[in-house]
Order: structure tokens, then C-alpha cells, then sequence
């Protein structure tokens, strides 16, 4: 299976993973917001609350998360910056045998990111830019943050190895 852009391995990553697993964690999927919407993704109930949620995939199996500062689409912050929702869901290593799902509050990790990494020369934001073969389609300045930390600093609310829904892993 190939994808021509990012945008379609997302959707297809998030109906194949993140959705069927979240629904028998006990999530109901409210409302689908419009790209680009402030706060988020979607709009999902669970354990009796409703919550906002960020969802991003990255397709390898990483030990960084990608924390997106800057997006030149509009010249705005990226989502870590500007983005209002409740939680990110982060789907790492869809295209490996054990992907899984990192659940972070997104306000306790936008805090923790300007409070410790922005403007940290520890920390370096990287620029991603568009590439030929449309799988991103503009440039945007990241900071690549081992998975590890995120965990010793308590920044996650769960963390789950998932399991496809019909085929699976994705295409490499």
C-alpha cells in the first residue's frame, strides 16, 4: 500500500488505528472539526467528559515526537503553539508490528515545551521542508523530543500498543 501525501497516510493510519482502539477504550468520536481547527481534531467523550483532541501519526518507530513550532502555511505557530486541545494523541510507528499510542494533556505538555525547550539551546528545532514527492507539503520548524523524557517528566496520561484494524502495518 503507498500514499501520495502525508495527509492521506494520516487518515488512513488514524481509521485503521487510532480510531478502532480508542472506540473499544471506550471513546465516542462527537464532532470532526475542519483542518486547521483550533482545538484540534476532534471533540471525543470519554469516561463521562468530553475532551478536545490533537491527533498526529508518525509513520516510523521513533524515539522522538515531533513538536511542531512553526508551520509556514499562513506563517503561523505550528499546532504545539497554538493549538487549544484538551489532548494529543500521538500514534508512533505505523508502519511497524507494534505502533502504539502516547496520550499527553496538551496543556501541561504546551507549558512544559515553552518552559523548557523553546529558546533552549539544548534543544534545537529542525527544519522540515517540502519534499518532490508531496508527502509534506510545506516547511515547517520542529523540535524532535526523545519519547523517554516525555515519560520522566510525567507529561503522559497513557501509552498503548495497538492493533490493526483490517490491514496492517502501513507501507514503509
Amino acid at each position: 500500500m503507498s500514499f501520495k501525501s502525508d495527509v492521506a497516510y494520516e487518515e488512513w493510519a488514524h481509521e485503521v488505528y487510532q480510531v478502532p482502539f480508542l472506540e473499544r477504550k471506550g471513546v465516542t468520536f462527537l464532532e470532526r472539526y475542519e483542518p486547521f481547527h483550533k482545538f484540534g481534531d476532534y471533540r471525543i467523550l470519554w469516561h463521562d467528559k468530553e475532551y478536545n483532541v490533537e491527533f498526529k501519526v508518525e509513520r516510523l518507530p521513533r524515539e522522538n515526537l515531533a513538536l511542531e513550532h512553526w508551520s509556514d502555511k499562513g506563517n503561523n505557530p505550528g499546532w504545539m503553539m497554538k493549538s487549544e486541545a484538551d489532548l494529543l494523541i500521538y500514534l508512533v510507528g505505523g508502519n511497524s508490528k507494534k505502533p502504539r499510542n502516547i496520550i499527553m494533556k496538551m496543556p501541561k505538555l504546551r507549558k512544559w515545551f515553552a518552559d523548557t525547550v523553546y529558546d533552549n539551546p539544548k534543544f534545537r528545532g529542525r527544519i522540515r521542508e517540502p519534499d518532490s514527492n508531496e508527502w509534506q507539503d510545506n516547511q515547517t520548524e520542529f523540535y524532535a523530543i526523545p519519547i523517554e523524557m516525555l515519560e520522566q517528566e510525567g507529561l503522559w496520561l497513557k501509552s498503548w500498543i495497538l492493533k490493526p484494524k483490517g490491514k496492517g502495518p502501513g507501507p514503509s
